[in-house]
C-alpha cells in the first residue's frame, strides 16, 4: 500500500479529473510565482506538510526545554510534487503548477527563519538570567521581556497561519478536485460511494492570528494583508470543514447533492481569490522574518551546539537546492533543463553541510544527547535519503541520463533523484529538525 492509499482516500476513484483550467490558472494569477511557496519553504519543498516549527531554545544545557517558544509550522512534510495527477499528502504541486512549487519554497525558508523570532527574543531578554528562558529570572527588567514576548507571540501566530495555508489549502483542494473536478459544475461519478476529505486546521490558525493584526509590534504589510485575508479565508475554511462533514456523514444521500454544488462553488470557484489574498500575506510574513536563519546559525555556533548548527545548515542548503529546482519548473520529466554549472555549487554546499553533520553524528541517533536532543534517528535517515537523491540527480545531470517514461509516469515523489523526491525529502528533513532538534 503506498503513501496515497494509506490516507484512506480509496472510496472515490480519482481519475485525475482536474482539467487544471480554473485551479492552475487562478493559482498562477494569485501571484504564486512570486510567493515562493514548499517545501516548505524558499526551499521549494516541502515544507513537508503538517510542519511544526518550535522556537529554538538558547539554553545550551537543553535545546528542547519546555520553556522554548513554540513555533507552529503546521505539519512537517510538505513534499514534492507528485506526477500523473496523484496528489500526495503534503505534496508540493509543482507538477500541477510551477507557481505552487515556488510558493512552497518560501515556506521552508520561513520555517527556519522562524527560529530567529524565538531565539533572538529569548536571547535579548535573558540578561543575567539562568538560561532557562524564565522571564522572572532574567536580568534587566520586565518591560523588554514583555515586548519580546509580544513580538514572539505575534510572529508565532502569523507563522502558524502561514504554514497552515501552505499545508492545508492545496493538499485538501487538489485531492478534492481529483474526485469532483475543477470545473464549474461538481462532477459526481457513477456509483459514487463516498469521499473522505483531508482535514484542515487553517480556521484554527486564522483565529489565532487574526487578533494580532491590531496589536503591537506593528507589522504594517503583514497586518494589512491579514485583515484583507481574514474574511475570505474564514469563508473558505468553513466551506472545507462543512464539505468534509457533508461527505463523511453521507448527507448527499438526503439532499440529492444540492449542498455538494454549493460547497464546490466555494472550494473551486473561490480558490483563486483565496490565493490572491493569501499570497500577499505570505510575502509580507516572509519579509517580516527575513534573515532570521542566519541569526540562528550564529547562536548555535557561539553556544558550541555544532550538531544543531550543521543540522540547520543542511536544511537551509537543501532548501536552496529545492528553490532552484522549483524556480526553474524542473520535474522528473525535464531534468536535463538543469544547468550543471548552476546546480553544482548548490549541491556542493549541501554536501559540505552534510559532511560537517556526518562527522559529528556518524549515523548515531543518540549523538545529540549532550546538546539536549533525545534522538536523531529520523533526521539521520532523512539526511541519508536526501543526500542519495541529490547525488543521483547530480550524476544524471552530468551524464545526460534522463528518467525513463516508466519512472516519470509512476509517482515521482518516490523515485530517487527526481526533483519531486528531493522536494518531499527536504520537507521531511525540516519536519524532523522541527520536531527533534530545535
Amino acid at each position: 500500500m503506498n503513501k496515497y492509499t494509506e490516507m484512506g482516500q480509496m472510496n472515490c476513484m480519482k481519475m485525475n479529473r482536474m482539467g487544471m483550467g480554473s485551479i492552475k490558472t487562478d493559482r498562477a494569477k494569485a501571484g504564486g510565482a512570486n510567493v515562493s511557496m514548499s517545501g516548505a519553504k524558499a526551499g521549494g519543498a516541502n515544507m513537508g506538510n503538517n510542519k511544526k516549527m518550535r522556537g529554538a531554545n538558547t539554553d545550551g544545557e537543553n535545546a528542547n526545554s519546555a520553556n522554548s517558544a513554540n513555533m507552529n509550522m503546521s505539519g512537517a512534510e510538505t513534499g514534492g510534487a507528485s506526477m500523473g495527477g496523484k496528489k500526495m499528502r503534503g505534496a508540493n504541486m509543482g507538477s500541477v503548477c510551477a507557481a505552487c512549487a515556488l510558493a512552497l519554497a518560501l515556506a521552508l525558508a520561513l520555517a527556519l527563519a522562524m527560529a530567529l523570532s524565538s531565539c533572538a527574543g529569548l536571547a535579548a531578554g535573558s540578561g543575567g538570567g539562568d538560561g532557562n528562558g524564565d522571564e522572572d529570572s532574567a536580568g534587566g527588567g520586565g518591560g523588554a521581556n514583555a515586548a519580546d514576548s509580544g513580538e514572539i507571540e505575534k510572529h508565532n501566530a502569523y507563522v502558524g497561519l502561514y504554514n497552515a495555508i501552505i499545508d492545508d489549502i492545496d493538499t485538501v483542494v487538489m485531492d478534492y478536485a481529483e474526485c469532483f473536478g475543477d470545473e464549474e459544475a461538481v462532477y459526481i461519478e457513477d456509483g459514487f460511494s463516498g469521499f473522505t476529505m483531508y482535514g484542515a486546521n487553517v480556521a484554527e490558525k486564522l483565529a489565532d492570528a487574526a487578533p494580532y493584526a491590531g496589536k503591537k509590534p506593528e507589522e504594517p504589510d503583514a497586518d494589512e494583508a491579514l485583515r484583507e485575508l481574514e474574511p475570505v479565508l474564514a469563508r473558505y475554511a468553513a466551506a472545507l470543514a462543512n464539505a468534509k462533514k457533508y461527505y463523511e456523514d453521507k448527507n448527499y444521500v438526503d439532499d440529492g447533492y444540492k449542498k455538494a454544488q454549493e460547497y464546490h462553488d466555494i472550494i473551486i470557484g473561490e480558490y483563486g481569490l483565496v490565493w490572491e489574498k493569501a499570497g500577499a500575506f505570505l510575502v509580507a510574513v516572509d519579509a517580516m522574518l527575513e534573515g532570521q536563519d542566519e541569526e540562528q546559525l550564529a547562536i548555535y555556533e557561539e553556544s558550541g551546539r555544532m550538531i544543531h548548527y550543521y543540522a540547520l545548515l543542511s536544511v537551509i542548503e537543501a532548501q536552496n537546492v529545492s528553490a532552484y529546482l522549483s524556480a526553474g519548473g524542473v520535474t522528473a520529466a525535464n531534468i536535463l533543463d538543469i544547468d550543471a554549472d548552476e546546480y553544482r555549487p548548490l549541491y556542493d554546499a549541501f554536501v559540505a553541510a552534510y559532511n560537517g553533520y556526518d562527522e559529528l553524528v556518524g549515523g548515531d541517533s543518540s549523538a545529540g544527547r549532550d546538546e539536549g536532543i533525545i534522538s536523531l534517528m529520523r533526521f539521520n535517515d532523512t539526511m541519508s535519503e536526501l543526500k542519495a537523491s541529490l547525488s543521483e540527480l547530480m550524476e544524471r545531470v552530468q551524464t545526460g541520463r534522463e528518467f525513463s517514461d516508466t519512472e516519470i509516469e509512476s509517482i515521482a515523489v518516490f523515485t530517487d533523484g527526481t526533483p519531486e523526491r528531493i522536494s518531499d525529502l527536504t520537507g521531511q528533513l525540516l519536519g524532523s529538525y522541527n520536531s527533534a532538534i530545535v
